[in-house]
């Protein structure tokens, strides 16, 4: 990979390149990719301020590149951080090409998704739970009336299936092709024998559904412009990823990863990375959950090895992870300081990166508060 230019970098003709976007703070994760040619695709969406839309900075961002329309809108799974603003994308693009989510759930088990969430917020006053259950009936319904009116195409992904483009026509961009690399048919299958265990025969919720049990049909995607490979891991866990490794060992050598289930320990399989760094070490980026705890340090320490660099949006959110993750000690200790409403008001923020058609990263802008966990936390050296 040849030696990282400038933000600044004015290229002579961006219709070859291929921009990432990634949005994220101290929950929540949202992926811009403007493909060669101009088109736009999104994945998954978290808006913290909703149901305002004025805190969507997936959307504003969108609305000041001048974007008129997606080409696709990808759906990783169905959890608060990953969804919230997803419905207000839907209502202000009227053109939306292709939308994809999970193939695990009919329409019935979706209903029951969502009438676990109002009740888990009436039996527990959960607003969290209250406005996931109202955002995915939006969610359902507004796709659900694209789809019958024909201007959008909806799949149901799973390992394996083409997704972009489905049939080449004149306006399609045939230089990028968009591969589901997860779930898996056996993991879609153990997911939805679990979740029927949560359902009497009437659909009436026995026992509230494991918040981890969405991650089982987590979407991975494998993006292919030209010569530069992405892998986008939304909450891909370690099962998935042993069958897409499985499938797809000798086309993982990839450019850039976005780091599944916010640097995780079962965010990855043994050998994931390697077949990732085949021929060159690729830019990676990960999102914070710091309620989780995440990212995990022992992941981290395990990724970087394989990588460029561990870019993240937002310094200030580490910082909100217990223990402190090596590096950032001091700055943990002032922020512990600090009132706890004030803590956790950490906003959004954006990293952009930008490769060329042959997988070179030609610019970087790691924006307001976007930082290299490689040079928070560096690698020891061998004379250490």
């Amino acid at each position: 990979m040849t030696p990282l230019m400038k933000a600044s970098l004015t290229l002579k003709n961006n219709s070859d390149t291929i921009e990432i976007h990634f949005f994220g703070s101290v929950e929540g994760e949202s992926i811009v990719i403007r493909m060669p040619q101009d088109n736009y695709g999104v994945i998954d969406c978290f808006n913290k301020s909703f149901p305002s839309k004025d805190g969507n900075e997936t959307l504003n961002f969108l609305k000041s590149r001048n974007v008129k329309s997606l080409e696709f809108l990808a759906i990783t799974h169905f959890h608060y951080d990953h969804v919230m603003g997803i419905s207000q994308l839907i209502e202000h693009f009227q053109e939306i090409k292709y939308i994809w989510r999970p193939a695990a759930m009919n329409g019935a088990q979706l209903r029951s998704l969502v009438s676990s969430e109002e009740l888990v917020a009436r039996i527990h006053g959960s607003t969290k739970a209250s406005r996931l259950a109202a955002e995915l009936r939006k969610i359902f319904s507004l796709i659900g009336e694209r789809v019958r009116s024909e201007k959008t195409m909806l799949d149901h992904a799973k390992l394996s299936l083409p997704l972009y483009p489905k049939k080449a026509g004149k306006n399609d961009n045939t230089d990028v092709t968009i591969t589901c690399i997860a779930p898996s048919s056996s993991e879609i299958n153990a997911f939805e024998k679990c979740l029927a265990n949560c359902f009497d025969s009437e659909q009436k919720m026995l026992q509230k559904i494991p918040s981890e049990l969405h991650n089982r049909t987590s979407l991975g995607l494998l993006i292919k412009s030209k010569n530069t490979r992405l892998i986008l891991g939304g909450d891909v866990e370690k099962a998935n990823w042993k069958e897409a490794h499985k499938e797809y060992k000798d086309d993982m050598d990839v450019d850039f990863v976005k780091i599944s289930h916010h640097g995780s320990r079962n965010g990855y399989c043994v050998g994931l990375w390697e077949a990732f760094s085949k021929s060159s070490k690729p830019t990676s980026v990960f999102s914070v959950y710091s309620s989780r705890k995440l990212p995990k340090q022992v992941a981290l320490d395990h990724i970087r090895d394989y990588t460029s660099g561990i870019f993240t949006p937002s310094k200030s959110a580490l910082a909100e992870i217990t223990p402190p993750l090596k590096g950032l000690e001091s700055l943990w200790a002032l922020r512990a300081k600090m009132d706890v409403k004030a803590k956790r008001d950490v906003k959004t923020y954006r990293v952009s990166f930008t490769f060329d058609n042959d997988g070179q990263l030609v610019s970087e802008d790691l924006g307001e508060d976007g930082v290299d966990y490689n040079q928070l936390n560096p690698a020891p050296t061998s004379d250490e």
